[in-house]
């Protein structure tokens, strides 16, 4: 018996997608296929032992050795579903209407999305669509096709808000300044530097503990800061301490 056509590409038991965290398990003796916790959970629910239970689609009978995952049919369902046109609306609240490759990588989405909202940094860029917000991560092996999509679906792109931050400064002024999380450390030096008139070779910071300063290399987002952490700025002893 053929697998529905409506469940091509979704779980008979769940309604929702296969995607490359939850594959397909396939019943290798009527060969439907479903999510293999849900399969789990129907046995368990149906009161149906591990040795012999019923299939939800066609009743036949299989054991639990005849279970198999089928990574392979994933990669089917997604060349079956691959090319999908959604509509982007950009941080300037321009509307794109981009053809999107399921099978590539979430990584490859934001390197899209970034050219219509430039100057912002990959990095600043939150897509959200049904009702779940994605974040750019170097190695997020993710693909397009498990944001479980629709063709002509809205997505919103947004930026990263700002952090505010107190810097203690040497003069024991409270500076207030608002930075992301992904500005460099050696960038957030210069920034104080501007605010306090005071050359960034002449002072060092500390935030719980953790001294930096301009030669530190990395980002905010490297340290243990958050929104309205106290940094405190210390002027550089003589030796550079």
């Amino acid at each position: 018996m053929a697998q529905l056509n409506f469940f091509e590409n979704r779980c008979a038991i769940c309604i929702e997608t296969y995607t490359t965290q939850s594959p397909p398990i396939q019943i290798m003796t009527c060969k439907h296929f479903f999510h293999g916790l849900c399969i789990q959970k129907w046995q368990e629910q149906c009161g149906q032992n591990y040795i012999n239970s019923k299939c939800p689609l066609c009743k036949q009978s299989f054991q639990q050795q005849d279970l198999q995952i089928q990574p392979q049919l994933l990669s089917v369902i997604i060349k079956q579903n691959l090319k999908i046109q959604c509509v982007f609306e950009m941080i300037d609240k321009q509307e794109v209407k981009l053809q999107l490759d399921q099978s590539q990588t979430l990584q490859k989405l934001f390197e899209l999305v970034q050219i219509y909202n430039k100057p912002h940094l990959i990095d600043d860029l939150i897509i959200t669509t049904n009702n779940k917000s994605y974040v750019f991560e170097q190695n997020n092996n993710l693909l397009i096709y498990d944001l479980n999509l629709s063709n002509q679906q809205n997505i919103i792109v947004t930026k990263k808000k700002p952090i505010q931050i107190v810097v203690q400064t040497i003069d024991n002024t409270a500076l207030i300044l608002e930075v992301q999380l992904n500005m460099s450390i050696d960038d957030f030096c210069n920034l104080v530097s501007i605010q306090t008139g005071v050359s960034k070779a002449h002072f060092r910071f500390q935030v719980k503990s953790k001294p930096f300063d301009a030669t530190t290399q990395g980002k905010l987002s490297d340290l243990p800061i958050g929104d309205l952490s106290i940094i405190h700025q210390l002027a550089r002893l003589k030796g550079g301490q």
